[in-house]
């Protein structure tokens, strides 16, 4: 069957763009030629790298903006060399692994058999990349729709956009999502449908001389890079950070690098003695290489994406937070992930094979 992924295969984000390649290895495994469609959307679904500079310049005068464009123009030449955006990495990662085919949506007629709405917060119009390309209501009838643990956000939503989500559903021949929405079936989400040893085949190499502690997180917040280099200190561990998006001309710190790439990060998470999370990607990753983590919430905001997960296999207790003092986080980072989280996983990926199997085939 020849299937087309919608999903944010495009975004700068290393757990965006390792969703993508884990359902397309899945379904690829199941027999099926599966490519990102592209040129139908724009390039929706990219987060392009954003510098200091430019959030000021945004709206700034012409001098300013042209400033910006200036700087931007001379971090695109010298990134790649010295690390100073992390665009080229993710780049190269698209182009090797994501397999695009440029068509618009009224020929996925002729392209697709069916089309997986994919992970992620596909369905979260909050989100600034997100356009409504991902509802998927202009594609041809004669092409299955089918959407595979997909996201609309974290609870509290507004209630258009539950009802955006839920009429654009309606279409569909078979839904599952990553969080409980309505009635639909919850499925893991497709990085969990891989063990540690398939992601070898896109990991850079990367050796470190001592054992480390990785953080990989959304923001690399203050909270988050304190308690990391006190949790590092007292353990005896070097410490290694990367944001989500690398630095992007930020004041270097101590620690914190802006080497970051799919690729990097399963390097990272493969060779580090523990992981501290704060990302779900970050935590979903940890999870399937066997590395005791905690995700780190460096507020009080919603915690369901992460919950769902954990709760899931039965490790809840991994989620942390400011009122969970250096002790504590130490106790929950350190404890080794129990034998029944990894049964658990297992069977949710026989349940996740079967649906997917049955969904594509009517």
């Amino acid at each position: 069957m020849r299937i087309g992924i919608i999903t944010f295969h495009r975004a700068y984000n290393c757990g965006a763009m390792l969703q993508a390649w884990a359902l397309k290895t899945v379904l690829e495994r199941m027999g099926h030629v599966v490519h990102f469609p592209h040129g139908a959307y724009n390039e929706a679904g990219r987060v392009p790298p954003v510098s200091p500079l430019r959030n000021r310049a945004r709206n700034g005068s012409l001098p300013k903006r042209m400033g910006s464009l200036a700087y931007r123009l001379l971090l695109a030449g010298l990134g790649k060399k010295f690390g100073v955006t992390a665009g080229n990495y993710y780049d190269a990662f698209r182009r090797e692994h994501l397999p695009e085919l440029e068509c618009e949506v009224a020929d996925f007629g002729r392209h697709f058999d069916a089309v997986v709405l994919g992970s992620d917060q596909v369905l979260n119009p909050t989100l600034r990349d997100w356009v409504p390309y991902f509802l998927c209501r202009e594609i041809p009838s004669g092409v299955r729709k089918i959407a595979y643990a997909a996201s609309v956000g974290e609870e509290p939503r507004p209630r258009e956009n539950e009802t955006l989500a839920m009429d654009a559903l309606s279409s569909f021949a078979a839904v599952s999502v990553r969080e409980a929405f309505g009635d639909f079936r919850v499925m893991p989400d497709p990085t969990l449908l891989l063990d540690g040893d398939d992601y070898d085949a896109i990991a850079e190499p990367f050796a470190h001389r001592r054992e480390y502690l990785y953080m990989y997180s959304c923001e690399a917040s203050r909270f988050e890079i304190e308690s990391a280099r006190e949790i590092a200190a007292r353990l005896g561990l070097d410490l290694l950070i990367t944001p989500t998006h690398g630095t992007y001309g930020r004041k270097k710190e101590k620690n914190v690098s802006n080497k970051i790439s799919p690729s990097l990060m399963i390097s990272y998470i493969k060779g580090a003695k523990c992981v501290m999370a704060g990302s779900f990607h970050g935590a979903a990753l940890s999870l399937v290489h066997g590395k005791p983590f905690v995700n780190v919430i460096p507020d009080h905001r919603s915690t369901k994406r992460v919950s769902t997960l954990l709760e899931a296999v039965g490790e809840k207790d991994r989620i942390v937070n400011p009122d969970h003092g250096i002790d504590e986080m130490i106790a929950r980072l350190t404890r080794p992930i129990g034998p029944d989280c990894f049964l658990r996983l297992d069977e949710s990926r026989q349940e996740a094979m079967a649906w997917l199997e049955g969904a594509l085939r009517g």
